[in-house]
């Protein structure tokens, strides 16, 4: 009897053998964990100083630079990019994906904390914070009414969607 043979002439073990796999499959498919947003450790992080009053060049010579030259001393940067705007800096730094996080994350703690100390209460507060996916806020808005036609609800969710693409960084999905 050939290989080609056996599960022909013996479907029933062919048969028991398939419903074997399928049965296994289903237990695997069934208890592998599922997540929308899945959490993963990210080494990036954001440090944002406020400084009421003060317009970006102040901000950057007093406060951003030399926050800026403690964190580019740091191992495995991958990227950092800075921000200005009139009362707020923001410095986004991303290391290697090799990196360990948690490490990071106290290296850059420890160089922020060092320049904070240097900067004689001028900034109101330097803050370091995580990044991550889970971090990103989701609004959902559903409009709904009994009594009104489907016309003036349509105009309403286009009113509305006109109002929050005005409004910065904010994107939004059409779903109609």
């Amino acid at each position: 009897m050939t290989l080609l043979e056996f599960p022909i002439r013996r479907y029933q073990f062919t048969l028991v053998a398939f419903l074997c796999l399928i049965a296994i499959g289903w237990f695997a498919f069934s208890n592998i964990p599922r997540e929308e947003d899945p959490f993963f450790k990210s080494p990036a992080f954001s440090v944002t100083s406020i400084y009421p009053g003060a317009d970006p060049k102040d901000i950057e010579r007093t406060i951003v630079k030399p926050i800026e030259d403690r964190l580019a001393a740091l191992d495995n940067v991958y990227k950092m990019e800075t921000t200005i705007v009139d009362g707020v800096g923001v410095i986004f730094i991303q290391f290697g994906v090799s990196s360990d996080a948690d490490k990071k994350y106290d290296e850059v703690t420890r160089e922020v904390s060092v320049v904070r100390d240097t900067l004689n209460n001028s900034a109101m507060s330097v803050a370091v914070r995580k990044w991550s996916p889970a971090y990103v806020n989701i609004v959902q808005f559903a409009l709904v009414s009994d009594t009104a036609p489907y016309s003036a609800m349509e105009d309403a969710a286009r009113n509305l969607t006109d109002a929050l693409k005005a409004v910065g960084g904010v994107r939004t999905a059409e779903r109609m």
